[in-house]
């Protein structure tokens, strides 16, 4: 067993007798929950949260042995003064381990970390579908464009979609509008900057990204594809720490660090674009560039924590209108019709996080968030303009009970999303606008038995206090040997806030927003999504490992703007389309501490049907393959190769069918 570092161990004066603290991963340094915390087969017991934090607070003071176990890590016993009427401050980080391999192999080496977009064979139990993708393993991944984890998972999630220009993520035959984004939990809007030029965070300040691709858990709803996690990186311990960087399109900032003696932390992020890829037309200080602002401040004491979120994003991009530039000033700059975007989103929010010494988390959430956008439209002799604004307001609470192999969740979460969306000229425009309130309740229970492992999970959601639908949600996992895992997944999702954005348009790629009209905007019900999802997974010696996975799906109430517009934005409310996607996917991976290749090969078909009319959506390939090495030269230094050959979509305004990157 490979010995565990001790961070830290802090005597705090007020407090019961009792120890509280954070758990890490030795490797990557992000948050470890699941972790169970004991004192003996009699004392009590604590598991850590999602924040990695944990509390004991029943114990007796003097000397205490502390064990802290997790499946996947290293194991690890330490002893602990209890100075009376006090509590103990210890902080532990864990090694995390490959069990599927022998048990010598694992003692003679370097423990392995688990690689960047596969899920952990040895989660217990884990979700079918689950891609990680962890920015300190980005480096090493040859098919990863950037160290910016929430880039990553849009080009690598589903190489359906254009792998060259993320202005959105796809997954499973999805548009960009049906995956649910958090942060830390609270409800985000807009995955990227204009252009796919960055994602919405400084890539410094995230952790990892995980994204839930095939049944999501109960507690997370609203989307019909997937539900995109992203985590920030753990509370900085001792002094203020800066991280800054800058690239072709931005300079960005960090500073983090702690006080009040470790119980509490801040970060503070920053990024701002500036001249460069953006400039279209010799104004580009004006009117082109992105920005990102992001705080969090966090305290914890005797099994609480309480952390505050505040996110602010702008967008603005403007470009002629005319390919005609013979009208320009002095300087050279272009004085025809112009069009303009621009965008803004924020969140800002609380979570509170209560341990219990009897294995039980209560997390409380309240979160109000927004997005907001304006469109001079200006290809034809009438200028038309557009108008966007979403409001939401929400609270949800959620208890997690942990056993001997099993943990059951619970939860009720209240939402209001008012949205509205206004488009036309002078002299016609069109409103839309609804503010209907949910309520949802759901119930999850996990279990691993033998070999199997299950996640059996039920959502109900009410719509101003009728129109109940309910999404059952099942994945079972078989572990045939220690190298061989078979997963099934089925799920019913619904989505209650869809886009106006037209992803079929030639300038989707530009402009990132979303648009959103919230469920009842002129009769717009909830769109449906019925999925199947099947996962094999083998591991071939002591680098390779090989996943052939496949999906069906089903659509229901989806609206689709390319049905009557080629402009990025809909004139007015689009019809509603029924659908179905399939697909297929060969994933290979070999990795060795100095080497990696990696390799795809997937088939996927989608279609939309709109009345008697259907169509194959332009944003989607339907045959791809990719490859990759990447080899470690000295400690820090990596060279990456790769290539990605996709056909079945339009890749330019020219007639091409295959496309090289």
């Amino acid at each position: 067993m490979n010995p565990l570092l001790l961070v830290l161990a802090l005597v705090s004066p007020a407090g019961s007798d009792s120890v509280y603290g954070v758990v890490h991963n030795g490797i990557t340094g992000s948050p470890v929950a699941g972790v169970r915390v004991e004192t003996g087969s009699e004392g009590p017991t604590a598991f850590s949260t999602a924040s990695g934090g944990y509390s004991l607070t029943t114990l007796a003071s003097g000397l205490q042995s502390l064990t802290f176990s997790r499946a996947g890590y290293d194991g690890f016993v330490v002893k602990v003064v209890i100075p009376a009427g006090s509590s103990l401050h210890v902080d532990v980080e864990l090694q995390p381990v490959p069990q599927s391999l022998p048990r010598l192999e694992v003692a003679g080496g370097q423990p392995r970390r688990r690689a960047a977009g596969v899920s952990s064979p040895n989660a217990n139990p884990p979700d079918i579908g689950l891609r990680l993708f962890q920015r300190g393993e980005l480096r090493s991944d040859p098919l990863a464009p950037s160290d910016d984890p929430l880039m990553a998972a849009a080009t690598s999630i589903d190489p359906a979609a254009d792998p060259g220009l993320p202005g959105a993520m796809h997954v499973h035959g999805g548009s960009g509008d049906q995956n649910l984004l958090l942060l830390d939990g609270l409800p985000i809007y807009g995955g990227t900057h204009p252009g796919g030029a960055a994602g919405l965070l400084n890539p410094d300040a995230v952790s990892d990204v995980a994204v839930h691709a095939a049944v999501p858990p109960a507690s997370l709803g609203g989307r019909l594809s997937s539900a995109v996690e992203v985590h920030l990186v753990p509370t900085a311990e001792g002094s203020v720490r800066f991280t800054g960087a800058w690239d072709a399109q931005a300079v960005r900032q960090l500073v983090q660090g702690s006080f009040s003696r470790g119980a509490g932390s801040f970060l503070i992020s920053g990024r701002q674009s500036y001249r460069g890829g953006f400039a279209q037309d010799g104004d580009g200080w004006l009117s082109n560039g992105f920005h990102d602002f992001l705080a969090r401040g966090s305290f914890a004491s005797q099994g609480n924590e309480i952390r505050v979120y505040l996110l602010t994003s702008g967008d603005r991009l403007g470009f002629p209108a005319m390919a005609d530039l013979s009208q320009q000033n002095n300087s050279g700059v272009p004085t025809g019709p112009r069009n303009q975007f621009s965008s803004s989103s924020s969140t800002v929010g609380a979570v509170w996080t209560r341990s219990r010494s009897a294995g039980s988390t209560l997390t409380t959430r309240l979160w109000s968030a927004s997005s907001h956008a304006a469109v001079d439209w200006s290809p034809a002799p009438v200028l038309v303009k557009v108008g966007s604004d979403l409001n939401e307001i929400g609270i949800s609470s959620e208890l997690l009970v942990g056993h001997s192999g099993s943990s059951q969740r619970l939860g009720l979460s209240f939402q209001r999303t008012a949205s509205a969306y206004d488009v036309g000229s002078t002299a016609v425009r069109a409103r839309f606008h609804s503010a209907p309130s949910t309520v949802s309740a759901f119930v999850e229970d996990r279990r691993t038995v033998g070999r199997w492992s299950t996640v059996l999970g039920f959502r109900g959601t009410s719509v101003d206090a009728n129109n109940l639908v309910v999404e059952p949600r099942l994945s079972v996992r078989y572990r045939a040997s220690a190298g061989v895992t078979v997963s099934m997944g089925a799920a019913r999702l619904h989505q209650y806030v869809q886009s106006m954005r037209n992803e079929e348009s030639l300038l989707d790629h530009a402009f990132a927003a979303e648009l959103p009209l919230s469920l009842d905007a002129i009769g717009l019900g909830a769109a449906r999504s019925d999925q199947v999802t099947a996962e094999l997974e083998g591991r071939i010696g002591s680098g390779l490992t090989l996943t052939l996975g496949g999906y069906a799906r089903r659509f229901q109430g989806l609206l689709v703007p390319a049905a009557i517009t080629t402009a990025p934005f809909a004139p007015g409310l689009p019809p509603l389309a029924a659908g179905n996607a399939e697909g297929l996917e060969l994933r290979a991976r070999y990795r060795q501490p100095s080497f990696e290749a990696r390799a795809n090969l997937g088939v996927a078909f989608t279609e939309r049907d709109v009345g008697a009319g259907e169509f194959l959506p332009s944003s989607l390939r339907n045959g791809w393959g990719q490859g990759g090495v990447a080899r470690r030269f000295g400690e820090r230094t990596w060279v990456r190769l790769a290539a990605t050959l996709s056909g079945g979509a339009p890749t330019s305004v020219l007639r091409s069918g295959v496309e090289w990157q």
